[in-house]
């Protein structure tokens, strides 16, 4: 991949990898639990999940990390990111605080998650990457 010039070829050959590698599964549990926490943008509580869904706590877990090799926190906060990326990425005059106040407890804690993900600051990533097509994707083609 890193042979090819163009981002486009890149983001090609990215795309032809990633539909060999998935494997799709019925785990209706999933299913629902995953479309919840996109619904909520990320921001209900794994009790209430497991409550919604009739599934202990404990089940939900290992559901998650059986099926998606994360936690069901990993994953809230991989889904937190990215409204806020898309909320970001919507409007040229960034307002961080008010993109934090909808998904985080503080701009703080935004910043904080950000990094995290990303190891750059919001404003810094925004500028790394680049949006292929009409798709939500973000690549950072740095080496």
């Amino acid at each position: 991949m890193f042979l090819t010039g163009s981002i486009s070829e890149k983001a090609n050959l990215l795309d032809e990898f990633f539909q060999q590698q998935y494997l799709g599964f019925e785990e209706e549990r999933i299913i629902g639990a995953v479309n919840k926490i996109i619904e909520s943008k990320g921001v209900i509580s794994v009790s209430a999940l497991a409550s919604g869904l009739n599934v202990h706590r404990k089940t939900l877990l290992r559901l998650f990390q059986k099926h998606l090799d994360c936690s069901v926190e990993e994953y809230r906060k991989l889904v937190r990111f990215r409204f806020a990326l898309e909320k970001i990425k919507q409007s040229s005059d960034v307002n961080l605080t008010a993109i934090s106040a909808d998904y985080y407890y503080d701009q703080s804690d935004f910043i904080k998650q950000f990094k995290k993900l990303t190891q750059l600051s919001p404003k810094k990533f925004m500028t790394a990457v680049t949006k292929l097509g009409d798709e939500d994707t973000f690549w950072n083609f740095s080496e």
